[in-house]
């Protein structure tokens, strides 16, 4: 099992619960649901692959999410997740 950890602005974290909540799943479950959904197309060509894989970045980009991004030592500890105290 892996792990993906996605960024995103607060405001589109509730809107997408919210979203969620409505269809009386977990956001969680979405975006687990949308991974499976890709990953079980079967062997893919080339095309497949590509379109795939544009539709999950677009979907993320959709939701606020910063692709790809790394961020730096100071963001990650000014996130207060991180806090030991």
């Amino acid at each position: 099992m892996k792990t993906l950890s996605v960024s995103v602005e607060d405001t589109v974290w509730q809107r997408a619960s919210n979203a969620a909540a409505a269809k009386n799943t977990t956001l969680h479950q979405m975006v687990e649901g949308f991974v499976m959904q890709v990953a079980q197309t079967g062997p893919l060509n080339e095309e497949e692959d590509r379109k795939n894989r544009e539709a999950l970045v677009e979907a993320l980009r959709n939701c606020g999410a910063v692709v790809g991004e790394r961020p730096t030592r100071e963001r990650t500890y000014s996130d207060r997740r991180f806090h030991r105290h």
